[in-house]
């Protein structure tokens, strides 16, 4: 093992172990107070019940709209609606994101607005993204993602993952009209990556197959991405 990190859970032995022991002295100071104190301590024990109401009160009143609901984004729920059932293995949302990776030149940070819609378009086209939003990413397969918009032909290992089905590709072309809507670019493959997915559409010879505003929907053949291989 070579890489060791100290995350929340290995704190969960230390947490329950406290808690147990407090419980356990808690109970044994209990037995053996007097009739004042024991009102002390049945009173300290209202204490959690009083915390969680207030946190009651502002999950309550600091709710967002889900935006996984069928109103949260009626322009996105229509564009889901055109997708055939199964014809499409994946969505490659343009512009690109990868973020996760340990190397910082291989990850891409999209505006927050542009996750959440690709996800919630995931959602309700139930096909999985060819981007990510997590942690330990890998470098090499991140950067095998780039191939497709930074190399004149994509990475065969990529190619050879992907079955028949063509691929479901979102566009939002509001960030290729402002790019600082996106967000901020510290590395040069990020950038260039960015840049180099405003041509894919060109370069592949996608097929638009939706448009609602400024969300395009394209279709991406395999077949395109092996000639471009070959």
């Amino acid at each position: 093992v070579t890489h060791f990190r100290c995350l929340g859970r290995f704190a969960w032995p230390f947490f329950w172990a406290v808690n147990f022991m407090v419980i356990f002295l808690y109970a044994t100071v209990l037995s053996r107070a007097c009739i004042s104190w024991k009102v002390v301590l049945y009173l300290l024990l209202l204490a959690p019940f009083i915390d969680a109401m207030n946190t009651y009160d502002l999950i309550r009143t600091s709710q967002h709209d889900n935006v996984f609901t069928a109103t949260a984004n009626t322009e996105l729920e229509k564009l889901a609606s055109d997708v055939p059932a199964g014809k499409y293995q994946a969505i490659l949302p343009l512009p690109y994101y990868h973020i996760g990776s340990e190397s910082h030149d291989a990850s891409i940070d999209p505006a927050p607005e542009h996750v959440v819609n690709t996800t919630a378009l995931a959602y309700h086209a139930k096909l999985p993204l060819m981007s990510s939003m997590m942690s330990r990413t890998s470098v090499v397969q991140s950067k095998s993602f780039f191939s497709i918009f930074n190399d004149s032909v994509p990475d065969a290992k990529l190619l050879s993952k992907l079955d028949d089905r063509p691929i479901l590709v979102f566009c939002d072309s509001t960030y290729y009209a402002d790019s600082t809507l996106f967000g901020g670019f510290e590395h040069d493959l990020p950038r260039t990556t960015f840049y180099n997915s405003r041509g894919v559409v060109s370069k592949y010879k996608m097929q638009q197959v939706a448009k609602q505003g400024s969300y395009n929907l394209y279709e991406l053949s395999i077949g395109a991405l092996q000639d471009a291989n070959r």
